[in-house]
């Protein structure tokens, strides 16, 4: 049985949008791209003021492109430090229910008072559904020959944003939104978005998107929207070259927008200790499950039994210099043999700044010889420690693998210390 029924309502405010796949997103979620902000923080101390005085000052403070459309009406309370100026525009809008415009070329976002909606359908059709919502849209929907079927969908105060991702979402995996062209949205199935597929070349000035670093999972992400969507990065000619569908291929270059700028320094202290079972248990003990990040107390604590204790060995391997989102490698050798000795231990580590926020997602990877490598993820604030076992030492000075045994083997711990250098 087909039925199914409506109702516009305009007012002031709308819940947040977040439009499916479109070569640019209307709106973003309040916490969905926190992790793309870049390392500017803010000081902000708001109670009860329009947002047009808020988002004022942090235009201010920051330097970046951001405009309040005309007819906003709207109070915001916000009481933050040391807050991510991405983050603290996403908690307004989350907090007063406003939608960020991010379509400009320019960069510009603007923010912006949505109309919301309501309606119903059950076991409706679905492109009777779909214009529906272009009406009330006030832009062009083109819908592709072979998008059918029925849906069914119950929505309240939402924006046609969000109602446009509802209905897609519930009509099944099929279907995606394109946003190319202006005042034109079109829906397609994923067959004819196949058709679509082309090859663009993306210039970079500072990424690096290497294998297993954030930014190439980020990039990764994105392409594999697309079954046969594909990115390769030229190292040569400093370029990404990337194989997708139109809305992807925006997507990628909205991306790279945010993280091809200039990279926050990233200084990283490296220590190890060789240490017999009792210290290890000891150790164990102070810094909980392993691998994990421990504060400096517990760093003091693990450092004073080592040095305090003859039968342990300790070694400052020098700083190594990194950057966000790019990975810097240091080959440790044989650190617990006179002169470094043949082979032994090699570090990976790729730092990522999380949210404008004093906290690193701390990529970390350890070879052996010619063995195997070891990758683990952490988050570890600025200044704290990551702390890494598994390795075991011989009574030479020598590195063995985890599962060798003897009488005179110890166990190795890697205390490896991001700091965020500041920018200044």
């Amino acid at each position: 049985m087909l039925g199914f029924g409506f109702g516009f309502r305009s007012r002031g405010s709308a819940a947040l949008a977040v439009l499916v796949v479109g070569a640019a997103a209307l709106a973003v979620a309040p916490e969905a791209r926190a992790q793309d902000a870049p390392s500017k923080k803010i000081d902000l101390f708001f109670s009860d003021t329009p947002v047009q005085e808020v988002i004022g000052f942090i235009r201010h403070r920051t330097g970046q492109s951001i405009e309040v459309a005309d007819g906003v009406v709207a109070r915001v309370t916000i009481v933050a430090s040391g807050i991510g100026w991405r983050k603290a525009l996403d908690r307004i809008a989350a907090r007063a229910k406003l939608e960020l415009d991010e379509t400009s070329k320019s960069g510009t976002i603007v923010v912006r008072q949505p109309q919301l909606l309501s309606l119903a359908f059950s076991d409706a059709d679905l492109r009777a559904v779909l214009e529906v919502v272009a009406a009330y849209s006030g832009r062009s929907f083109v819908l592709g020959e072979d998008v059918e079927g029925k849906v069914t969908v119950t929505l309240d105060d939402v924006s046609w944003q969000r109602a446009l991702a509802a209905i897609v979402e519930a009509a099944g995996d099929d279907l995606v939104v394109l946003d190319d062209e202006p005042d034109v949205l079109r829906v397609l199935s994923r067959k004819a978005l196949a058709d679509r597929v082309t090859t663009e070349t993306f210039a970079l000035r500072w990424l690096k998107p290497a294998d297993g670093s954030w930014a190439r999972a980020q990039i990764d992400a994105a392409v594999a929207k697309d079954a046969g969507g594909k990115a390769d990065f030229d190292e040569s000619s400093s370029s990404l070259v990337v194989r997708a569908s139109p809305p992807v291929l925006r997507e990628i270059e909205r991306l790279l927008a945010r993280l091809d700028a200039e990279p926050t320094p990233v200084s990283v202290a490296v220590r190890l200790a060789a240490v017999p079972d009792d210290v290890m248990t000891r150790i164990r003990e102070l810094a909980g499950a392993l691998p994990g990040a421990v504060d400096a107390k517990t760093v003091a604590a693990v450092i004073g039994i080592v040095r305090t204790d003859d039968r342990c060995r300790w070694v400052e391997a020098a700083p190594l210099g990194a950057v966000d989102n790019h990975r810097a490698e240091s080959a440790l050798g044989q650190p617990f043999v006179d002169g470094g000795g043949e082979g032994g231990l090699g570090l990976t580590v790729a730092p990522h700044v999380v949210d404008g926020s004093d906290r690193l997602l701390l990529g970390l990877q350890t070879r052996l010889g010619a063995g195997g490598a070891t990758s683990h993820e952490l988050i570890v604030a600025t200044g704290r420690t990551a702390v890494l076992s598994g390795l075991r030492v011989r009574g030479d000075g020598t590195l063995a693998p985890a599962g060798a045994s003897g009488d005179d083997l110890l166990h190795v711990i890697l205390l490896i210390t991001p700091t965020v250098r500041s920018e200044d």
